[in-house]
């Protein structure tokens, strides 16, 4: 595996965040973890001299070989589309897949989701939580200048990223949710700024327009 370096971006305090990234099998070789927005936050990743970026929004703790995990699905690209985007799976306290972070997959592209699929990864059109991003990414599309640091922040942007782009799911990295059942594409705000922000192209707006409207419908009827 060719050797990269990775800045981790977190919030300053987070006790739980502190051990996992201790734990770490491949700890990050920088961190950002003072406040402020998260654009700013990402301009000192940069600064670091950093390949990639890996952003933690509080929303999971990774497991120990989280990071490693998704450096080793780099390796496994090989001839598909190369990557800008990583992340891994989100499991609740039963140890299956949180059913509330399952977030997008790319739609009918069923030629390259097969292709992934021999190299153990899985297209993704979206993501939080646990998101590695490649420098160029970062700085051809930071956040808007008042962004925090919050899952719907990080999905807004990552699918904002992914419009043109390709990311991938490692599903040997795992995380655990913090908040079981969480869905940050479930909030109304999120769900249309999404719509209607630019982070989608026109056929993404009416593949995914009709899974925002179930998910926020969802968390009324809940409410």
């Amino acid at each position: 595996m060719e050797i990269a370096c990775v800045c981790a971006v977190l919030d300053p305090a987070s006790s739980p965040l502190d051990r996992a990234l201790a734990a770490q099998r491949r700890p990050p070789d920088h961190l950002v973890r003072d406040g402020g927005p998260l654009r700013g936050r990402l301009e000192r990743a940069l600064a670091s001299g950093a390949d990639w970026v890996w952003v933690l929004d509080g929303s999971v703790v990774p497991r120990e070989g989280s990071l490693l995990e998704l450096l080793h699905g780099l390796d496994r690209v090989g001839e598909l589309q190369e990557p800008h985007v990583m992340t891994g799976v989100v499991l609740a306290p039963d140890g299956l897949v949180d059913e509330g972070r399952v977030l997008w997959y790319r739609r009918n592209q069923i030629d390259i989701a097969m292709a992934s699929a021999e190299a153990r990864l899985l297209p993704i059109r979206a993501a939080t939580g646990s998101v590695l991003v490649r420098r160029d990414a970062v700085e051809a599309e930071l956040p808007p200048e008042r962004a925090h640091l919050a899952p719907a922040a990080v999905l807004e942007w990552t699918a904002r990223i992914l419009r043109t782009r390709t990311g991938y799911l490692a599903p040997e990295s795992e995380s655990e949710a913090v908040e079981p059942g969480y869905d940050p594409a479930s909030d109304p705000v999120t769900a249309a700024r999404l719509l209607f922000g630019g982070a989608l192209q026109r056929f993404d707006r009416l593949r995914y327009g009709f899974e925002l409207a179930e998910r926020v419908g969802g968390r009324s009827a809940e409410g």
